[in-house]
């Protein structure tokens, strides 16, 4: 499900009020910004796009992770984690 802000603002009224914009953007996720009635781009901080690019890398690691365990290429994790135990000497 893609969550939308409620909260559009012309590019005409960003331009004018960037400050106020600013710190309103570093509070939230994601800001739509219109241009004739369209959004015309999405502005995010950038802790939060920081944040998106992490989830969205560490799901393509697990996409290919699953693919690989899937082609026979991977170890199942609880035997790892087995293996890793005894290694570390702990008990599980």
């Amino acid at each position: 499900m893609v969550r939308r802000s409620q909260e559009t603002y012309a590019l005409t009224h960003f331009r004018q009020h960037t400050s106020d914009n600013l710190t309103r953007i570093a509070e939230r996720r994601a800001e739509p910004i219109t241009q004739n009635g369209e959004t015309a781009m999405l502005v995010r901080s950038p802790k939060t796009y920081d944040g998106m690019r992490i989830e969205i890398e560490r799901g393509q690691f697990w996409d290919r992770a699953d693919g690989r365990i899937g082609e026979g290429q991977g170890r199942d994790e609880r035997e790892v984690t087995q293996e890793l135990a005894a290694k570390l000497g702990l008990k599980l």
